[in-house]
């Protein structure tokens, strides 16, 4: 795991709860890079207010929910998952 100039890089992790749990402060970040990991679910992510880049390439994810409250989120990688289900998510994504 990383930290530099306000970007997060962050290995095996199931969930951003999880990820929240071990970082207090990782809601602070503007860029949080999350490739690679064996995230199944997007969820809770309601207090990262400052992000801005969110990489969540090469999960398992099948689930996105709740982005709708990061008004400041303007890139959002999802490559390579198996998203089925999309709700919130907001239109200013480049």
């Amino acid at each position: 795991m990383q930290v530099e100039d306000g970007t997060h890089i962050a290995e095996n992790i199931t969930s951003i709860a999880e990820l929240k749990q071990k970082h207090s402060r990782v809601t602070l970040l503007t860029s949080l890079w999350l490739h690679g990991n064996w995230i199944e679910r997007i969820t809770d992510m309601n207090d990262f207010l400052y992000l801005v880049e969110l990489d969540l390439s090469s999960n398992r994810i099948q689930k996105i929910e709740g982005l709708g409250m990061l008004s400041n989120l303007s890139c959002l990688n999802l490559a390579s998952n198996k998203v089925h289900y999309l709700t919130n998510l907001t239109t200013r994504l480049k």
